[in-house]
């Protein structure tokens, strides 16, 4: 029977700390097992939870685990732009390795910034012509590529890994919250055709988009759901404590004509619609 490789990843920010566990055998996809939260106010919280989902991984995979992915909320990286290039002193035909290279170099430049979370190009400038895609198959003597990547902040990476040292455990793979959403919930024939993921955390809102099966755009909107529920207990009159307690998505659906609802109704419309206008 062929041995189980185990799997997890946690979440790490401001407001709690989550982490999942799965498995997988022979090389089928890996099956989510089980998932704890923690609510966390303060560093020494954020401490103690990290030390409890630990001990629980250790206990849940046996003591087989030892690296573990890692995401990264949306106000902990950047954006951070830097270009590679090969020069050749002969015309020579643009292929896959010639473009993985400049790539690699375009990287190598950004990371000096902070660990580099994913990147995308944005074009291709080859002999001083501009291309939007790789110009495979084109004879050129020079090709550069212009890259933008996501950068993590290296003071917020080195205060998790501190965590995460500490309960025995290291960073597998780093990725932007929202782009490792993206990756569990989307098919191939999604990204191939276009799509838009959104993830609304309390102060902003995570936005990638993928084009032609591949990540095409990232940014952050400083428009999360704090500032909703802000309008919301204004305008209704109610406390937020309430305004947090509310079923929106029921509320929305509902034919109820209370000014509450209604009220309720028109600054939610509103909200989304600032955010599409945003996106």
């Amino acid at each position: 029977m062929p041995l189980c490789d185990w799997f997890a990843g946690i979440d790490i920010n401001g407001r709690d700390v989550s982490a999942a566990i799965g498995s997988s055998q022979g090389g089928s996809p890996p099956r989510v097992h089980a998932s704890r939260s923690f609510a966390t106010e303060s560093e020494l919280e954020r401490a103690h939870a990290v030390r409890e989902i630990g001990e629980w991984l250790r206990l849940e995979s046996g003591g087989s685990l030892r690296r573990i992915g890692l995401t990264v909320p949306g106000d902990a990286y950047r954006s951070l732009s830097s270009s590679g290039e090969c020069r050749f002193s002969e015309p020579t035909i643009v292929d896959d390795e010639m473009v993985d290279l400049v790539r690699q170099r375009a990287l190598a430049g950004a990371g000096s910034g902070g660990p580099v979370l994913c990147s995308t190009a944005r074009a291709f400038v080859c002999d001083g012509r501009t291309f939007p895609e790789a110009p495979l198959g084109l004879s050129v003597r020079s090709l550069r590529a212009e890259v933008i990547n996501w950068v993590a902040h290296p003071r917020y990476i080195q205060s998790v890994t501190g965590l995460l040292d500490d309960i025995g455990f290291a960073p597998g793979f780093i990725a932007p919250r929202v782009v490792a959403i993206a990756e569990a919930v989307l098919d191939p024939m999604e990204r191939d055709r276009g799509v838009v993921v959104l993830c609304v955390s309390e102060e902003f809102t995570e936005v990638v988009a993928y084009r032609d099966g591949q990540l095409d755009d990232l940014f952050v909107i400083p428009l999360g759901k704090a500032r909703l529920d802000g309008k919301l207990a204004s305008a209704c009159g109610i406390s937020l404590d309430l305004v947090q307690r509310i079923d929106l998505r029921r509320m929305l659906g509902s034919s109820i004509a209370d000014p509450i609802v209604q009220h309720v109704r028109t600054i939610a419309s509103a909200w989304s619609l600032s955010l599409m206008r945003a996106i």
